[in-house]
């Protein structure tokens, strides 16, 4: 399946994927950052067409991308079953690590920081939001956010996917990412199921 195929088929998310590949493709092979990888597909859905948009193939597309145009791709999961699940169906040209994201991008900005280099996609996606708990996926993307954005720079993407509502009545994983970056002065680019900012 091509890079184009792929984008296609992500229903929701395919105007601002678009953004973040269209963001790509003006840096010479860029680094990009997942938390939250692909899982195998949810029994209830039966197949992968359907999966395709609920399952965390943001995977699949960075995967594409890199080995298209060049760069580098990260993914990091807690979940070993999603870790193993997501090495078999991305090509060599991806990384996915098991750990816990926080301490992951944490321990990235150590490496980084000795050789100088940037994250030009940070695409934060790991913890399941639940109605029951609102706040505890909105504080751990914020987290995220806090041990890697050392390795942000003007012009880095950041995006957050799985996000309900409005400014103001904002439910979802980017809640608090979303307001911190306000308090920043960080520009929202896209708002809709997927949050946006350039750095």
């Amino acid at each position: 399946m091509t890079l184009e195929e792929m984008l296609r088929r992500t229903d929701k998310r395919q105007t601002s994927f678009q953004i973040m590949l269209d963001h790509l493709k003006t840096i010479t092979d860029p680094l990009i950052i997942e938390t939250g990888c692909a899982r195998p597909p949810h029994p209830q859905w039966g197949s992968e067409e359907v999966s395709f948009k609920d399952e965390g193939w943001s995977t699949r597309l960075f995967d594409a991308y890199v080995t298209q145009n060049g760069g580098e791709f990260h993914s990091v999961d807690i979940t070993q079953a999603h870790v193993d699940f997501a090495r078999s169906i991305v090509s060599d040209n991806s990384q996915i690590h098991c750990d816990d994201s926080v301490h992951f991008l944490w321990e990235a900005n150590q490496l980084l920081a000795k050789d100088n280099v940037y994250v030009d996609l940070l695409y934060l996606d790991s913890y399941d939001y639940e109605e029951s708990t609102p706040y505890l996926s909105p504080a751990h993307h914020l987290k995220e956010l806090a041990a890697i954005m050392s390795r942000l720079q003007p012009g880095s993407m950041v995006a957050v996917d799985d996000n309900f509502g409005f400014k103001g009545n904002r439910r979802g994983k980017g809640m608090f990412v979303e307001e911190f970056m306000e308090s920043l002065g960080k520009p929202l680019l896209y708002d809709g199921y997927q949050l946006i900012w350039k750095w």
